[in-house]
Formats: C-alpha cells, structure tokens, sequence
C-alpha cells in the first residue's frame, strides 16, 4: 500500500523538537550571566525574537506530521504508524515530549490500533494507552483538572485490562500499566480500592519475575520499579493511611506498620525517604516521641545535606531528596513543642527546599518537579507555621529557583511598575482613592513608600502561579 503522501522523517522530526527546545533552554538559562541592565535587556530582546522563531519551527515541524495523518487515513500505510510510534516511544524514553502534544500523537495512534485496520503483529495500543496516560496525568500536575486524572487512570486500566497477548508489547506494556497504577494517588483520589491496589501490586511482582522482564528495561529503570513494589506496603501507610485513618482498620496498619519498622530498622543503608517515614511510624506506634524523631532526623541528615549542596539534581534525585521533608513537616507539626519553635523549623526546611529546587539540573526542560513543589508549597502542616509575607517569599524563591526567565520578566516588570505608580502618584492620585483603603488623596500622599512597595511586590510575584507549568 503506497501512501498518498510523502511520509515525513519522523526521527527528524523529533530530534528537531528536541534540539530547537535545548537551544531554548540555552537562551533561557543563561540570563543570570548578565549583570548589566542594558545588556540584560538587549538579551531579552534577542531572546524574545529566538522564541518565536522556535515557535514558528515548532509549529510547521508538527503540522506537518497532524496533515499527513489527517490526508485519507484508509490510505496511509502501517509502516507510517509503525514508524510515528517508534518516534513517540524514543521521545518519551528521554522524557522530552510535550505532554500536550504527546497526547494528541498518542490519540493519531490509538485510531488506528483501536479501527480495525492494523495487524496485530504492529499493534502498541497498550503502550500508547500507558504513554497517554503518562501524558494525561503531566496534564492534570500542570492544570489541576480532575478530568485529566480520571482519564489518566483509565488509559493505564485498558493497557492491562484490554490487551491482546498477541501485541508484541503485551509485556511490557502491562509493567508500564502496573507501575502507574501502583502509585498511592488513585487511592488518595478515591478512583481505587485497596483490594485494587493490593492485586495490582501482587501482579506486577509475579511479572518482574519473568526471565525476560528484565530485559525490557534498563538495570536502572527496573531497580526503581522493583524498590517502588517492595515498598508499596510502607507508601500505603504513609500517603493513604496517615492521611486518612478511615481507609484501613487501625489493627491492621499497626501491625503492618510495625512489621515495616522491624524490617527497615535492620537495613543498613536505608534511603531518606524511607527513613523519614520509618521516624513517623515510630511516633504513630508509640515507640518514640515526635521530638525523639525530629532529634533523630537532625543527626541523620547535617552530613546528608551538605553532600546534598555539592551537586546537580535530575528530576528523579530532586524527588528524592525533597519528599522525606513531607514527612519531617508532619512530624514537626505533632511534636510538643511550642508553636514558636515549630515556625522556626518550618522556615529552616522551606529553606533547604528552595536550596534543593535551585541545583535542578534542567531548569526549564520538564515539569515532573511541579507536583512535588505543589505539595511542599501547600502543605497545611508546614504553611500554617508561616505568616502571609513569609508564604508569599517562599513561593517567590522558588520561582527564582524553577522558573528562571518567569522571576527575571517579573524583575522587569517591577522596574517598569514603580516609575508608573509614581506617576499616578504624582499626576492622577484620584485613582488610587480606596486601593489599599484610603480615602483621602492626602493620605495616598503620606503613604508614598507604602504604594511604591505594594505595587512592586505585586508585579514580582504576579506570575507565581507558573511555578505548576
């Protein structure tokens, strides 16, 4: 079968997407090398125009790959699918896809394998629901819409529920399946049982089992899926239970719980998170105080982190130096100690979080640190130790450390902000009347400093909410 057009070079396609957003990554990590205001800005300028050059590159590369699938689908060969899939898979392999985009490729996909028309034997409708669902889930940490987590979980169900054991990925793309669905989030969501959980959890040990599971992943990716199983008790205590004791009979947790502590207390090099929760357990089972723990968590982690200070951190690292502070806020939260001590702890960890967040490796190339950021950033048991100001510079310094071209737009936008407020100040101070409460233009005047700093603060941080994409 002869395709009706000319098919594009998809691994062309896709190695120019990668290198046009690395160049973008170029132009966006480099602004703090500038320290010169009109050098800086001359900068922005080039980089504004780059940017939209890139867009304009972006958008003819990925229209031509949408018109070709949309031109006389019944006529497009397979070896064309075959070979959009093969391009999608590399691009998600590297993490280096737009869950956007990757979406409506997977959708292209997943018309064809769900239409009838494709043989079995070039079938990955299974990989494709677990990378949509990939994609999905990136969706919801960016936007927060529970419609994307609901689909997220479905797409991750059918590749293990309606696949053919005749697809050449029936394998792989069930460990794919399994590993999301054995995360804690859909229990927290309510979208699954602990039955569920517990069954998912048991098949994906039995399949890691296979001679050639291994195989299918590298030594590193299959270490993680393998540590992520065994733990999986340990995480349905600590993200499901502690959060929510209406989910498990308190007999059944403690003793879970206890059988946890027994085996970790026993590992010589436990991980940081684990240790954390093991700390919290503890307390929960009256083994020791949450001050005990807290004192305990002071002596394991002072070497900890500053070996921590001395490098760079991929996405995967970042997670796993950040979550055991989830565990230290909890903790610091139940101790008996005064409310006075625990705002200062609060603030030490927001400050060594924001330190973590700025030695990311890539500032600008992937979200994935958005969704643990989002819980650091609105954890009750850590902002209530904090006041209005304090919240407010915690989000910005971690805007500074994740957001890099947001702060310095937000920068410019507070230089350009305060002359202007001057202005009105000076020319049209009508304007102002009721803003902050005043009524009387007189007042406006005494208040000069106040307007000048009010209006700053807001241009600084009017776009903290970037800190989710």
């Amino acid at each position: 079968m002869s395709d009706p057009l000319e098919c594009p070079d998809f691994e062309k396609c896709f190695s120019l997407l990668d290198a046009n957003r690395k160049t973008y990554n170029l132009y966006n990590d480099s602004i703090f090398i500038l320290k010169d205001h009109d050098q800086w800005v001359n900068f922005f300028r080039r980089r504004s125009l780059k940017n939209h050059q890139l867009f304009a590159a972006n958008s003819e590369i990925i229209s031509t790959i949408f018109n070709y699938f949309a031109h006389d689908k019944a006529n497009i060969s397979h070896a064309s699918y075959y070979r959009l899939f093969k391009g999608v898979k590399l691009l998600d392999g590297d993490k280096c896809i737009d869950p956007f985009l990757g979406n409506r490729l997977c959708n292209v996909l997943l018309d064809y394998y769900n239409g009838g028309r494709c043989p079995d034997s070039l079938n990955f409708v299974n990989s494709v629901n677990v990378f949509k669902g990939v994609y999905q889930y990136e969706m919801f940490v960016s936007g927060r819409d529970s419609v994307n987590l609901r689909t997220s979980y479905q797409c991750f169900k059918k590749a293990l529920e309606g696949g053919n054991s005749h697809f050449p990925d029936s394998l792989e793309a069930n460990i794919m399946a399994l590993d999301n669905l054995t995360v804690t989030n859909w229990l927290i969501a309510h979208m699954q049982r602990i039955d569920e959980f517990e069954y998912y959890v048991a098949l994906l040990k039995t399949l890691l089992k296979r001679p050639e599971a291994s195989a299918l992943m590298d030594e590193t990716e299959h270490k993680r899926i393998l540590s992520s199983v065994n733990n999986s008790d340990e995480r349905l205590l600590r993200n499901v239970y502690l959060a929510d004791t209406t989910v498990m009979e308190k007999q059944h947790a403690d003793s879970l719980m206890r059988k946890i502590v027994d085996e970790n207390l026993k590992k010589p090099n436990l991980s940081g998170l684990s240790y954390s929760r093991t700390l919290l357990m503890q307390v929960k089972l009256g083994q020791i105080t949450a001050d005990e723990a807290l004192h305990l968590a002071r002596k394991h982690y002072p070497q900890r982190i500053h070996d921590l200070a001395k490098k760079r951190f991929t996405d995967a690292e970042l997670n796993a130096a950040l979550l055991p502070y989830i565990n230290y806020f909890y903790l610091n939260d139940i101790a008996h100690v005064s409310d006075a001590k625990k705002r200062r702890r609060v603030r030490k960890i927001c400050k060594t979080i924001v330190q973590l967040y700025q030695q990311r490796k890539d500032q600008q190339y992937t979200n994935a640190y958005a969704k643990t950021l989002n819980v650091l950033v609105t954890y009750p048991r850590a902002i209530k130790y904090l006041t209005e100001q304090e919240r407010i510079y915690y989000l910005n310094e971690l805007n500074v450390a994740t957001q890099v071209t947001t702060y310095a737009h937000s920068v410019h936008v507070a230089m350009l902000a305060e002359p202007l407020m001057k202005g009105v100040i000076r020319y049209q101070p009508e304007l102002l009347v009721g803003a902050l409460g005043d009524m009387q233009i007189s007042e406006i005047h005494r208040k000069y400093k106040v307007y000048l700093n009010f209006i700053h603060d807001a241009a600084l941080y009017h776009d903290l909410g970037k800190n989710s994409i």
